[in-house]
């Protein structure tokens, strides 16, 4: 095995030995220049266990010698004769310029005789001499060869050189595209065309071919345009165009949906399955076309549908799949003659013939003055129009005049609207022509039956509903006396409108007669309003509706009051009153009173409601503070209605007054007589020497009257009260409270009876002059039918005697409440004694 190179001059396998393959195996690249290669071998002819030389000539005009033949000499006669027999592959590129390459296979030939044998591009000269992609194509689709010429014997005795371009262009043309979008020219030979992936377009030319597409979306041509050769087309996947012009071709679309254009000769249309998608057929008259449908396409999964002069071929279950003719009814005997199955039966196309329409007669009633539209075709009394080959109707659009003077304009779709004369009642008639678009046409008769018009009649509703409530109806309907009807059959128009009614309620009136009617507010009684109806056609009628209002109970209406009043122990109102945003009232006149009860507020007063609207409050710490309390209290009218208002009271000090804020303050009056109002926070505060009015409110605070003869009220908290010199008035409140009067005839006042706060009475002296204060707890005590022992209770507790008391003064003293504990001071345990000397007070 050799590797033998040439130079780029013109190298002689003869003279230069490096040009020669002598065993097998060996391979000689000629390079450039017009060489002389040559392949020979040590192995005699019958051995064919040689190896196969590699011959690669290069550009230039080259020469390929295949064995050496001898001459013997037999009886003075010479006979050339091969002893050593080489098999060699040539690979000689096609060029445009090298067109003289050559092969001698004259000694091969002696044995393997003139045959040359092509297999696509390639071929085989006697028997042992191949060409190895021989063939090409140049840009135009002209046929170009490596080797250009062979030169061999043929059996007979004589040697001939002939043209392999020529022995070629009679035999097959092997094409084959890239992976790209290609353009591919065939030979007039017999073409094999493969376009291979690419939306390609390949031109078969002139003889009979075999050409496939590939993937991507291909246009094929099978022939030139007067080319009259059976060819056969694939288009592969993809959207791909065949034309296969002149010849029994064979078009076959496969995936995607395709445009196949036959010629004048018998195609062959192939379907293989509903997954070729949707091809549309377009073919020239004439001779036996057929399409073949595949193996999974049986005679059930068949529809046939006329589309003017097209016909759709469609598979039951699959949208996605159809084939198309086109323009198939629009020839003598179709250009598609025969759909054929898989299993030999088949469907004569040429011979589906056309019907004509089925026209319905059509009727319409009407009133007079009064127009109609419809459709001719639709089913209009006595069935719709139809074709019995399912094809599309139309007509020929036209405006007309019927015999009677009406008016009608026809469309195409068979839509029309009629007018009838003026005046005109009766029957009035008009004709139409149904047409297939394939030739067929029917005639269709309307008639209109034009009635005279009877105005509607309206009849008066009753309707009824509650005070302040609305009610909704239809006034056409019987509401008591009948429907409103008319007689021709009219559909009613009721005039819309929104107008007050007689008793100044509100009505909504709408075209279809519904109505809304909502009543004057808080009016009972009867009420009405009138409307108006029409039939269309100029007839009128009017009804009246008539609304009975039932009386309900309207719920008072309870005013929020307003009290203004300068701090005090208690004050009275009426709630029924005008106390600053009108008087409550009842819109029926029903007599009002209040939800009688009692209760504490959440700033610490008592108020109790009496049912004629007055109320009385008291502050439970002796005194109101400055700032605002509020309830709530319940309006009856008697009949079940109720409402609340809020009534709220403002308490204000009098001018010149010190008031603290919320916070935790010391405060001092003056020399005069101050009045201090702490507010919130544990607060101290100090009277000073004149006769004050000291108020705690909220909180622990510390009260000192000092000099003159003050009042101290320690509001919520547990407050210390000191009196000091004067006659003092101390009022602990709610809380557990410390009271020392000092000196002075002080009293000692009580308002909070809460189990559990009981005050620390101190420095408590009757010799003094001091009081215990009860009346404002004990308000349910009469002096002429109470026993004081039955209210109050003072015991003896070791060196302190205990205060307690009964609000209610029930007998025996059951309910007593221990409000005090009086400090270093016993034998006060005569009630009555105290009572009847001043000591005690509880009115």
């Amino acid at each position: 095995m050799a590797v033998i190179y040439g130079t780029e001059q013109n190298d002689d396998g003869i003279t230069n030995t490096v040009l020669r393959a002598l065993s097998s195996f060996d391979t000689v690249y000629g390079l450039g220049g017009d060489d002389v290669i040559h392949s020979d071998t040590d192995l005699y002819f019958d051995d064919f266990t040689a190896g196969v030389n590699q011959l690669y000539g290069g550009t230039g005009n080259d020469t390929y010698i295949i064995s050496e033949p001898i001459t013997w000499f037999i009886y003075s006669t010479p006979i050339i004769w091969i002893t050593n027999l080489s098999f060699a592959n040539i690979y000689e590129t096609p060029s445009e310029t090298d067109t003289a390459d050559r092969v001698d296979a004259t000694a091969n030939g002696m044995f393997g005789g003139g045959n040359v044998t092509f297999d696509g591009d390639d071929l085989t000269i006697a028997y042992s001499i191949r060409l190895i992609d021989n063939y090409g194509v140049d840009s135009e689709g002209n046929l170009l060869a490596g080797v250009d010429y062979a030169t061999m014997y043929i059996p007979g005795g004589t040697v001939a050189t002939i043209d392999l371009k020529v022995q070629h262009a009679a035999l097959s043309f092997i094409r084959n595209g890239t992976d790209g979008d290609d353009s591919l020219n065939g030979t007039a030979a017999a073409n094999v065309i493969d376009g291979r992936d690419g939306s390609d377009t390949i031109y078969g030319a002139a003889g009979r071919d075999f050409i496939t597409g590939g993937t991507g979306d291909d246009t094929i041509y099978a022939d030139d345009a007067a080319g009259t050769d059976d060819d056969e087309t694939h288009g592969g996947s993809g959207d791909d165009t065949i034309y296969a012009y002149g010849g029994a071709d064979s078009l076959h679309g496969m995936g995607g949906n395709d445009g196949l254009f036959g010629g004048t000769d018998s195609d062959l249309y192939l379907y293989d399955s509903v997954a070729d998608g949707h091809d549309v057929i377009t073919d020239e008259s004439g001779l036996l076309d057929t399409i073949l449908l595949g193996p999974s396409i049986v005679a059930a999964d068949v529809v046939l549908e006329n589309i003017g002069t097209d016909l759709k071929i469609s598979f039951v279950g699959h949208p996605e799949a159809s084939i198309t003719i086109i323009g198939q009814s629009a020839g003598n005997g179709g250009r598609v003659e025969k759909l054929q199955f898989a299993d030999g039966t088949s469907i004569d196309l040429a011979t589906l013939t056309n019907h004509a329409p089925v026209t319905q007669d059509d009727i319409f009633d009407i009133v007079e003055g009064d127009s109609i539209q419809g459709n001719v075709f639709a089913d209009n009394g006595n069935g719709a129009d139809s074709d019995p080959d399912g094809d599309n109707l139309s007509l020929t659009a036209a405006t007309l005049t019927t015999a009677n003077g009406g008016t009608v304009t026809l469309l195409a779709d068979g839509n029309f609207t009629y007018q009838p004369a003026a005046g005109f009642t009766g029957a009035d008639t008009f004709t139409y022509t149904a047409l297939d678009g394939l030739g067929g046409a029917t005639p269709g008769t309307v008639t209109v039956n034009i009635a005279g018009n009877i105005a509607p009649d309206a009849k008066d509703d009753l309707f009824a509903t509650n005070e302040d409530t609305l009610v909704s109806g239809y006034l056409l309907a019987d509401n008591g006396n009948g429907a409103d009807s008319d007689g021709n059959g009219d559909a009613l128009v009721v005039q819309a409108v929104t107008k007050p009614t007689a008793a100044g309620g509100t009505v909504v009136i709408l075209a279809n007669g519904n109505f809304t009617y909502t009543p004057k507010a808080n009016y009972h009684g009867q009420d009405s309003f009138t409307y108006s109806v029409s039939d269309g056609h100029g007839g009128t009628d009017t009804a009246t509706a008539l609304i009975a209002v039932t009386s309900v109970n309207d719920a008072p209406d309870a005013k929020n009051d307003y009290f203004s009043r300068a701090v005090i122990h208690k004050t009275t109102g009426n709630l029924l009153v005008s106390n600053g945003s009108g008087a409550d009232y009842d819109i029926d006149g029903d007599a009002l009173s209040v939800n009688g009860t009692s209760f504490v507020t959440a700033k610490g007063a008592s108020v109790r409601i009496f049912t004629n609207g007055d109320f009385t409050y008291k502050a439970l710490d002796g005194y109101t503070g400055v700032g605002q309390d509020s309830f709530t209290y319940t309006l009856k009218d008697g009949k079940g209605g109720l409402d609340t208002a809020i009534a709220t009271l403002n308490f204000s000090a009098a001018t010149g007054s010190i008031i603290g804020t919320s916070a935790k303050q010391d405060l001092y009056g003056t020399t005069l007589s101050d009045r201090i109002f702490g507010m919130g926070g544990d607060d101290s505060i100090t009277g000073g020497g004149a006769s004050d009015f000291l108020y705690g409110d909220d909180g622990a605070d510390k009260l000192f009257g000092d000099a003159g003869n003050d009042q101290l009220f320690g509001g919520a908290g547990n407050d210390k009260i000191v009196g000091g010199t004067g006659n003092d008035t101390l009022v602990g409140g709610r809380g557990i409270d410390e009271l020392k009067g000092e000196g002075g005839a002080d009293i000692y006042r009580f308002t909070n009876v809460t189990a559990g706060e009981v005050d620390l009475v101190r420095s408590f002296k009757l010799s003094e002059g001091d009081k215990i204060d009860l009346s404002q707890i004990l308000e349910g005590y009469d002096a002429a039918t109470s026993a004081i022992t039955d209210f109050v209770m003072i015991a003896n507790s070791g060196v302190n005697s205990t205060l307690s008391v009964d609000i209610n003064g029930a007998v025996g003293g059951a309910s007593f409440i221990q409000i005090a504990t009086i400090e270093g001071v016993t034998g006060l345990t005569d009630e009555a004694a105290l009572l009847t000397g001043g000591k005690l007070l509880v009115t």
